[in-house]
């Protein structure tokens, strides 16, 4: 295996990254490969910090939809995911601010960027957008940075797939 397909090896081993789907190679669009974590030892043979590991696993997994048909899935709670919905609203409101700004012939100004960083279970989550250099919400990115000691995923994501997969996570807790 090359390239992505070695990546999603990789992540689907670490720290509760259950899965990763990429398109195999640019010729092949539409054809699609999914890695996933090798299947685990009996809980006697595993140590105890795998077993405690494998109680997180137990979450429901957040799928973040990336650029080019590529997606990073990683065990999420409700408490975690509401958080991010909350950064979320922040920059959808940023864009709300600079839109009705504009609508009143105001004088331009700048919004800050906005950030969501956390840590699950040793995997790093951060989620970044600077809602001043897109037209609008629809159009907007956000980067999408998901990494621990061992491997890294950083790339951009559509900010209304981003909403979209908190709607859909949480409603899994209904």
């Amino acid at each position: 295996m090359r390239g992505i397909g070695a990546l999603c090896c990789a992540l689907a081993a670490v720290h509760g990254v259950t899965g990763f789907v990429a398109p195999l190679s640019p010729r092949g669009f539409g054809q699609q490969q999914t890695a996933r974590a090798f299947s685990a030892p009996s809980s006697s043979q595993q140590p105890a910090a795998a077993r405690l590991r494998m109680v997180a696993t137990d979450l429901p997994k957040f799928t973040v939809s990336l650029m080019d048909d590529t997606r990073v899935s990683f065990h999420m709670d409700e408490k975690d995911v509401r958080k991010l919905a909350d950064v979320v609203n922040n920059i959808l409101r940023s864009f709300k601010r600079l839109k009705a700004n504009a609508a009143e012939g105001g004088k331009p100004y700048k919004e800050d960027s906005v950030e969501y960083k956390d840590t699950i279970d040793g995997l790093n989550i951060v989620v970044e957008c600077n809602p001043n250099i897109f037209p609008d919400p629809f159009k907007a990115q956000v980067f999408v940075r998901v990494y621990d000691d061992k491997m890294e995923v950083s790339s951009q994501a559509m900010l209304t797939k981003l909403t979209d997969a908190i709607k859909q996570h949480l409603a899994l807790f209904k």
